[in-house]
């Protein structure tokens, strides 16, 4: 049984979020709030998961219309704070209003440093991101992010292993001797936590 996406395997139990659809959706709710040019920081592609938020959020962005830059960097505090010249430059010089940061902590980390830099979160740019980490509704601003549950991967989990141990009874009852692999693709979606670090674009009071 495995928590993480496998395209090319069939032979064992898959139970995972569709990170490919987070990040369609991160360019779908931009583009709603108004935003039209966005920043994507993300880790390197070795990481399934930023790779497949990454496609997904270039795959959305180009559906609707969002003029984008990816930035490439370590998926933790420091890799955002790193990216704050490039992205503090796209704000001003550029008119980028939002950036959707692959994880939490990449997102904690970039708005420490444009805080540093006299731009603030959410009056100068909007940042939406993933994970839901405790730190993201204690952190000041509150971060706009994509939850994903582990309670609910945990019940499918023991969902599986009830019903391959009841498959595994049914045959033994039988006498069946040959044994079949089990295996099943349960795909997550992850819930939109608003808070607030996302506004609209045209926000009266946005401060832009």
């Amino acid at each position: 049984m495995s928590f993480e996406n496998y395209p090319d395997h069939d032979d064992f139990a898959q139970i995972y979020f569709d990170h490919f659809k987070i990040g369609i959706n991160a360019a779908k709710v931009l583009a709603g709030y108004g935003h039209k040019k966005v920043v994507h920081i993300t880790g390197p592609d070795t990481y399934a998961s930023a790779l497949y938020r990454k496609n997904g959020f270039i795959r959305g962005s180009r559906k609707n219309g969002i003029d984008y830059v990816i930035l490439e960097s370590k998926m933790n505090f420091r890799g955002g704070y790193a990216l704050a010249d490039q992205i503090s430059n796209l704000i001003m010089i550029r008119k980028f209003t939002a950036v959707f940061a692959a994880n939490d902590w990449m997102a904690i980390g970039l708005i420490q440093a444009l805080r540093t830099k006299g731009i603030e979160v959410p009056d100068q740019v909007s940042v939406l991101s993933v994970d839901n980490i405790p730190l993201a509704s204690q952190f000041a601003p509150a971060l706009t992010t994509y939850s994903l549950d582990a309670n609910m991967m945990i019940a499918e989990c023991f969902s599986l292993m009830d019903a391959a141990e009841s498959r595994m009874g049914s045959r033994e009852e039988n006498n069946v001797m040959d044994e079949q692999k089990f295996h099943k693709r349960v795909i997550l979606q992850p819930i939109l936590i608003t808070r607030d670090t996302l506004i609209k674009q045209d926000n009266p009071f946005s401060g832009r």
